[in-house]
């Protein structure tokens, strides 16, 4: 958090200046009230989990399932809708297929927009977020990481501490006002950064069998020349890593 922090200092200060850190902390304990005083009315309640909060509410937007504020829990994110409040479920954050930035057409404008896309719905959820969008996108980026993490770990703790830096980017945004305040959130995507760190990396299985020496030539006769070597590795669904080896041999 105080490494994002000193992004906005002049040369980069090892030290966060009283000031600021004191906006930072009014702007926490600010967005924290405003937690604590969201008022569901019972017709959402029996929708979510009893241990579920709303941590942040956006602003009032328009989006593809209607107008109202996109609510952010520590399991899930909905739509609480205008007029007559009610409960449109956008996705849990284990169902999260994608989560990108976009934009919707208004008049002659493009209106930025974040677009979410869920495991089994054809239709894609996309709201005109504004000038919030660039900051729920690595804030549902990090919920989604910290899930799949805690789920791989069988370990809840993991989900709360991604709650914990969405919660901080949000204060990090709030207190520096400036192009570079996106950029100092992302510092926090700690979970985010592990996730995409880890479709990077090449599987421990892949990698000690790519270490062998391979004979495409034993047990024939002569020989033979390698023409093409076709390697395809597992997808995530698989434990073990598949390696396809095709000799092609030269037709005389």
């Amino acid at each position: 958090m105080f490494w994002a922090l000193r992004v906005f200092t002049a040369g980069h200060q090892k030290q966060v200046g009283p000031d600021l850190f004191r906006v930072f902390y009014t702007i926490w304990k600010e967005t924290e009230a405003e937690a604590q005083e969201v008022s569901l009315p019972a017709s959402v309640l029996e929708r979510i989990d009893a241990t579920e909060c709303v941590f942040k509410l956006s602003s009032s937007v328009k989006t593809s399932r209607g107008v109202g504020k996109i609510a952010m829990t520590q399991r899930r994110l909905f739509l609480l809708t205008n007029g007559r409040p009610g409960f449109v479920e956008v996705a849990q954050y284990r169902d999260l297929e994608d989560v990108k930035l976009s934009s919707a057409p208004f008049l002659v404008l493009r209106i930025p927009s974040l677009k979410i896309r869920v495991h089994g719905k054809k239709e894609a959820f996309e709201a005109n977020l504004k000038t919030e969008t660039e900051l729920w996108n690595l804030m549902v980026k990090e919920m989604w990481a910290g899930r799949i993490i805690a789920d791989q770990n069988k370990d809840p703790q993991y989900l709360q501490q991604a709650l914990t830096n969405a919660l901080l980017m949000d204060a990090v945004v709030g207190s520096l006002q400036s192009s570079k305040a996106i950029y100092a959130a992302s510092k926090l995507a700690h979970f985010d950064r592990m996730k995409l760190e880890a479709t990077m990396m090449v599987p421990t299985t892949t990698a000690e069998t790519l270490k062998h020496k391979i004979n495409p030539s034993v047990e024939l006769a002569a020989p033979q020349a390698v023409d093409v070597l076709l390697y395809t590795p597992g997808t995530h669904t698989h434990i073990h890593t598949l390696v396809l080896l095709y000799v092609v041999r030269t037709m005389c």
